[in-house]
């Protein structure tokens, strides 16, 4: 062979193996389909791709132009599946790292490199949206075997909307969750500093008597608020309070209802992308409390603490069974 013709022919077969880098989608065209749960073994020793440089994943701390080699999977949640997503890195045996993309653009998490640690992404997941995950080396000289898993850890529950509204039908009521998605559904309004972009989760208060309850929001992992909404319609609540959003502080609002009206509570941040764990309380005002005991010919010095007050007065509400 003489030099011209080996000089072209690899010129071909270079031109050949970046031209189905650069000018492909790789991330679209080359990913594997999964379903969600996922758990199977990868490789990027063989048929991986070379990271395009067109692509701009600084923000994931991957340099494309360093020939990084890794592998692409794809998902594409339901029309009603979102939440808490999580892809997992395990048994690798290379320095490998992994990402989650909005398709293939916006890095949306990433993990540092490690070749003996389990490495994983989490992100919230919306309902058919298509997330792109990357299998990594550190750099071009690592590549091997390793395992996926991705799973939806917690999906999301139905009162993330206000139609979908837990239903409060006994006071003292107590509970924790977490917000994990969007209040758009069935929710117009964008009064009480609330945005319909806003993550949040929604609970419906309706009495028999006109009483003062109380709620409060604590134990809150983030810069949450509580809202106060009432009305019958999702689309066209009327605001009636709302509190500060900050983490380390406990949001009360104490308001007085009226027989046979409906109230809504809503937690959410303190912008759209604020999310995290919190704990509701809602009571009889201690105020009310002490009211009805006295009518009641109680001993109402008797009746101890805050705590003790509020277990004195149970009260049934509409709806319960």
């Amino acid at each position: 062979m003489t030099p011209w013709i080996f000089f072209w022919a690899c010129l071909a077969v270079t031109s050949s193996k970046f031209k189905s880098v650069a000018d492909e989608d790789v991330c679209g065209i080359q990913a594997t389909e999964i379903a969600l749960p996922f758990t199977g073994p990868g490789s990027t020793s063989t048929g991986a791709d070379i990271i395009p440089s067109t692509f701009n994943y600084d923000a994931c701390g991957i340099d494309g132009d360093t020939n990084v080699v890794g592998v692409w999977y794809r998902v594409t949640t339901g029309t009603d599946q979102g939440g808490f997503m999580r892809a997992t890195l395990s048994n690798q045996d290379f320095t490998a790292r992994i990402s989650v993309h909005v398709q293939c653009s916006e890095c949306l998490d990433a993990s540092s490199p490690s070749l003996f640690s389990d490495r994983e992404v989490e992100w919230l997941a919306q309902p058919s949206v298509t997330y792109s995950i990357l299998v990594a080396g550190r750099d071009a000289t690592q590549t091997g075997n390793f395992d996926l898993t991705v799973a939806l850890v917690e999906p999301t529950p139905a009162h993330t909307s206000c139609l979908g509204a837990v239903p409060i039908t006994t006071l003292p009521f107590t509970t924790s969750a977490t917000t994990v998605a969007t209040v758009t559904t069935g929710f117009s309004s964008l009064e009480c500093d609330v945005d319909s972009t806003d993550r949040g989760l929604w609970y419906q208060l309706q009495t028999t008597t006109d009483i003062i309850v109380q709620a409060v929001l604590d134990n809150k992992s983030y810069d949450g608020r509580l809202s106060l909404y009432r009305g019958t319609d999702c689309g066209n609540l009327d605001c009636l309070a709302t509190t500060s959003a900050f983490r380390f502080i406990t949001n009360d609002l104490e308001f007085a209802t009226q027989a046979g009206e409906t109230y809504y509570l809503l937690i959410t941040g303190e912008g759209g992308n604020d999310a995290g764990t919190f704990r509701l309380n809602v009571v009889v005002s201690v105020g009310a409390v002490r009211a009805v005991a006295v009518r009641a010919g109680a001993a109402v010095e008797h009746l101890g603490s805050h705590v003790d007050l509020i277990s004195f007065f149970s009260l049934t509400l509409t709806g319960a069974s």
